[in-house]
């Protein structure tokens, strides 16, 4: 399924997930609309990111 990761494997999936998450916010700030404030825009990217983790 979409998403799931083997258990045997989490431990060195974690830290992937975690930085492309990272990624995902800061592309989400470069690309904020005009007049959104960082704090929205961070927000709006949080609602939308597809897995659970963070």
């Amino acid at each position: 399924p979409d998403g799931w990761v083997d258990p045997e494997k989490w431990d060195e999936t974690l830290p992937l997930y975690r930085n492309i998450y990272e990624k995902w916010i800061e592309t989400s700030l470069n690309e904020r609309e005009e007049g959104e404030t960082e704090g929205e825009a961070r927000a709006a990217a949080d609602r939308i990111w597809p897995f659970d983790l963070r």
